[in-house]
């Protein structure tokens, strides 16, 4: 799910988006995957502008492969064994907050 200001926004994702994953490995890199449902025939068609990622207190820290922007501050507003709730606050005025939960 993802939210802007509170108005969600999961709605406007095509349905075959909506089980696309990320994986947060141990050792700070990132993968991702489509689910059952898939955008496009052929291989894996997800793209993730995350390089890596690492803790910091509280916060997830993403280094980002886009030149403008290197690194985004994610506050972890919750976390239980699945879910991960994160928080981008203040893009262009604008509070993001992710929810990620665990493949079934």
């Amino acid at each position: 799910a993802e939210t802007t200001n509170g108005e969600d926004n999961f709605h406007l994702y095509e349905d075959c988006d909506k089980d696309d994953y990320i994986i947060f490995n141990a050792d700070g890199t990132v993968g991702s995957g489509e689910g059952a449902l898939k955008c496009d025939d052929g291989p894996n068609t997800i793209v993730i502008d995350v390089k890596s990622w690492r803790l910091d207190g509280n916060k997830i820290i993403a280094e980002l492969i886009l030149e403008n922007d290197p690194e985004l501050e994610f506050t972890i507003k919750s976390q239980t064994a699945t879910s991960l709730v994160l928080v981008l606050g203040d893009i262009d005025g604008d509070n993001i907050t992710t929810t990620f939960t665990t493949k079934p």
